[in-house]
């Protein structure tokens, strides 16, 4: 009598999915801090809400925007950041720190893919969380204003500005949490990248609001994509006719920190590895 032996093999895609699901799990265990955010920024987008309409109490517009323009604006900032914003940084930098590395090189998968699959997991929890409550505001903010700027291109165009922040700052962001080979903790670096983010990338307020000459220098640099490009994509401030110098733009940095990020992960390996680790 014989036996048939059934040999199961799971693929590449398959250890990642898994991985995934194990992610989205653990971040569905920790609603209520999501919830704590959305009112934290709930209460930040009010204060900016009184501030732009007292600035705007003494013209009418600022650059191209109106007020209603620069409130819609500051109310997607935060669906944006619900998209775009990584946070690998913090956890990958501490596990290096703390030695777990070797228990990486032992496993079958890639620790970047690891990681990718770490950012892509908070984004499902955003979705299925923070993500409906952004979305279902900025249109309760557009009806109230009668300002719904709205249409499916520019949500096409938005989709497409936001994947492009996504990549260009998760190769950021690992390369922030590999500079934890040398100095142990990230968290100066990941408070500088805040930091960089708030001025250059469009969170503190639209680039358009700089002088020329800044402007010109601050929209060649790769921190507009977290923010500013995907914000002005869904206000209709621009256009299909923007996609090829930001597409463009987006594959000269993506390649460029690419590179940066590849240079950082193998020296910072072969200082792991001389120190016995």
């Amino acid at each position: 009598m014989s036996q048939k032996i059934r040999i199961i093999s799971y693929s590449p895609m398959n250890k990642y999915l898994s991985m995934l699901k194990n992610r989205l799990a653990v971040g569905l265990e920790y609603r209520s801090n999501i919830f704590g955010q959305f009112i934290i920024d709930l209460i930040s987008l009010i204060a900016t809400i009184i501030f732009w309409n007292a600035v705007f109490k003494t013209q009418n517009n600022l650059s191209s925007y109106s007020l209603n323009d620069s409130i819609l604006y500051f109310f997607i900032t935060p669906l944006t950041g619900a998209l775009t914003y990584i946070f690998v940084s913090d956890e990958l930098g501490n596990e290096i720190r703390m030695g777990a590395m070797s228990n990486y090189l032992l496993k079958p998968y890639s620790l970047q893919f690891e990681a990718l699959t770490r950012a892509l997991a908070s984004k499902l929890n955003n979705f299925l969380t923070t993500i409906p409550f952004y979305s279902i505001l900025i249109v309760c903010i557009s009806v109230f204003a009668n300002h719904f700027m709205v249409t499916l291109s520019s949500l096409l165009l938005f989709i497409l500005a936001v994947f492009m922040g996504f990549a260009l700052h998760f190769v950021f962001d690992l390369t922030i949490a590999y500079c934890a080979f040398w100095v142990g903790e990230v968290w100066a670096f990941t408070h500088f990248k805040k930091v960089i983010f708030l001025i250059f990338g469009g969170l503190m307020f639209p680039l358009d609001f700089l002088p020329s000459s800044l402007f010109s220098i601050f929209s060649l640099l790769p921190f507009q994509y977290m923010y500013y490009i995907p914000n002005t994509y869904l206000l209709g401030k621009r256009t299909i006719s923007h996609i090829p110098h930001d597409i463009f733009l987006f594959v000269f940095w993506f390649v460029a920190l690419l590179l940066i990020q590849r240079f950082v992960w193998k020296k910072g390996l072969m200082q792991y590895e001389a120190q016995g680790g």
